[in-house]
């Protein structure tokens, strides 16, 4: 599995968390030890509370979900962004292999082993990537002109 950094900038709280926490209502001490422990062991994979038996009972469960849910985070983040799966191909691979190659349409789906809608959109993909980066470098590139001055005033 993944190895997790901490602290952490966020977590997963489920809902078990607030029925356990529920159950607790008559301890409103033991409500607030437990709310503190599951803050900071999402946190800091730690809590203060662990000489508590019954702190340490709640937070076993918690413990397992917040580990289980942070590592699953993690294998998606790698995985791609939005928590994808990564592409097969690149967009810049299908592109060279239709276009600059010069292999025609049932060339590049049977080489690839996809759609042909994949490699019309992968090339759109790969164009609008290319252009973004050219139209950044320009922008960089250019160097700030001098405003005309339009009147003077005195």
């Amino acid at each position: 599995m993944a190895e997790l950094k901490y602290p952490r900038d966020s977590f997963v709280v489920y809902k078990t968390a607030v029925d356990a926490m529920n159950e607790l209502k008559d301890r409103p001490d033991l409500q607030g030890q437990f709310a503190i422990s599951i803050l900071q062991f999402g946190v800091y994979h730690d809590y203060d509370f662990k000489n508590d038996p019954v702190i340490n009972g709640l937070m076993r469960q918690q413990q397992f979900n917040i580990d289980t849910a942070a590592q699953r985070y993690e294998v998606a983040k790698k995985n791609g962004s939005k928590g994808g799966r990564k592409e097969k191909y690149s967009a810049e691979a299908i592109y060279n292999y239709y276009k600059v190659e010069g292999h025609t349409l049932k060339e590049t789906v049977d080489h690839f082993g996809c759609a042909e809608r994949t490699v019309q959109d992968k090339c759109k993909k790969y164009l609008a990537e290319k252009s973004n980066q050219n139209t950044q470098v320009n922008e960089a590139s250019e160097e700030p002109q001098p405003q005309e001055i339009k009147e003077w005033r005195f």
